[in-house]
């Protein structure tokens, strides 16, 4: 059974992708929703940006699959979203520590109550691991500010995926993207061409600048190069309390914390 849900969004960067109405979480099986939650924003959502929201359904004894999956709006302002993560944390967790439940990366879904603007719901894609041998070509990555001191960063951030022979990933992460303490950062990104996840030796977190900064959680996964009705995960990294793992703060003054962070390694 499902402790709580957590759903991570990202909207397209264009004029009118961003909505002031309220999106809609619905999860369903055997002809019956069983979860219909309207997310309450506290500002705009604004287009080009990033959201995390969590449900706690402790105790309604909610199932770890679901038939019907969509993302709705409650409202006739235009929304565009472009990419959605939907995964859950267990009440007894098992060999994992979450269970993915959706993704979708969409083109430009237009959702609205408002007919002539676009449809009031769209589908999700169901969401599962995948193994050690499965076929990798994207990575979806989630990186989240915590609130208080030192939450936010304004200094350039970067990513790097070593691989076998080459660097497979390099992300320059947008400065301002995660300035503001509570933010979050979500992005989709296709990688150099690898196979499975034996390519990936290990995955890096730099800062580049004296600008202390210490995140709450970071989540990043390789997902498969199969296109159909639902996605494969492999999770590489799964950090959903910073401080609790002890890595410290980010800075490149030594007497602040560390200019890099490796935040996954291969043992073979």
């Amino acid at each position: 059974m499902l402790k709580k849900i957590h759903c991570v969004f990202s909207t397209h960067p264009f004029t009118n992708a961003g909505t002031g109405s309220k999106p809609v979480l619905i999860l369903g099986d055997n002809n019956r929703d069983r979860l219909y939650h309207v997310f309450q924003p506290e500002e705009y959502i604004e287009g080009g940006s990033s959201y995390f929201f969590t449900i706690d359904v402790s105790n309604r004894g909610l199932p770890t699959y679901y038939q019907t999956m969509r993302l709705g709006i409650l409202g006739d302002d235009l929304f565009v979203p472009e990419s959605v993560f939907i995964f859950a944390e267990l009440e007894k967790p098992n060999d994992w520590p979450f269970q993915p439940i959706a993704m979708q990366f969409y083109d430009k879904p237009l959702l609205s109550t408002d007919e002539l603007e676009g449809r009031i719901s769209i589908p999700l894609n169901r969401a599962t691991f995948g193994g050690y041998y499965t076929e990798l070509s994207r990575w979806v990555i989630i990186i989240r500010n915590a609130e208080g001191q030192h939450a936010g960063t304004s200094s350039p951030l970067v990513l790097t995926v070593q691989g076998k022979k080459e660097e497979l990933l390099r992300l320059e992460i947008p400065t301002g993207k995660l300035a503001k303490p509570g933010a979050t950062f979500h992005t989709a990104v296709s990688s150099r061409n690898f196979d499975t996840s034996n390519e990936v030796r290990s995955i890096s977190l730099h800062i580049g600048g004296s600008d202390q900064w210490t995140p709450a959680a970071v989540y990043i996964m390789g997902v498969d190069r199969v296109v159909n009705e639902y996605e494969q995960l492999v999770p590489f990294v799964y950090i959903p309390d910073w401080q609790a793992e002890g890595l410290g703060s980010l800075s490149e003054d030594s007497s602040e914390g560390s200019d890099s962070v490796v935040l996954y390694k291969a043992y073979l």
